[in-house]
């Protein structure tokens, strides 16, 4: 309600269409089962944010020269990984920045398996997903614990 307030100010004429967006949204949050808060650590998710966007670049960078330079190798495919992330958040985190990164993509899980389409297989895949694993990992309080 504040943000449509914000964003039309005085027009009263607005809120016929703000009020029942606004109870409609507060209606749908209220279906949601309430998930217990997981603690952070700011350390841990500045550095989380510095390698996603490191990785981020660099993807993006990989990608662009392979698609200018045809003749650099693309080998796709299915790598398995076995994370050693508590279950949640963590997890949740960790799938999530996989398909946001430029050349991979979640393309499943079962139990601490996930499978993970690559672009090129033929790099060290598994090795990259360890050290953005132990960067989800510092995220959360508890979550470096539980992977030993």
């Amino acid at each position: 309600a504040l943000g449509w307030l914000g964003l039309n100010g005085t027009d009263l004429g607005s809120w016929l269409v703000g009020a029942p967006a606004v109870l409609l949204g507060a209606w749908a949050a209220s279906r949601f089962d309430a998930r217990p808060f997981v603690p952070i650590r700011l350390v841990g998710l500045a550095t989380f944010a510095a390698t996603f966007l490191l990785l981020s670049v660099r993807g993006g960078w990989d990608v662009a020269r392979r698609v200018l330079t045809p003749s650099l190798p693309i080998d796709p495919g299915l790598v398995d990984f076995t994370t050693r992330l508590p279950e949640g958040a963590p997890r949740h985190l960790l799938l999530s920045t996989i398909s946001l990164l430029t050349g991979t993509l979640s393309a499943g899980i079962a139990g601490d398996r996930i499978e993970v389409h690559a672009l090129d297989t033929g790099g060290d895949v598994d090795a990259e997903l360890r050290h953005l694993e132990r960067r989800v990992a510092g995220v959360f309080v508890g979550a470096q614990e539980a992977m030993r």
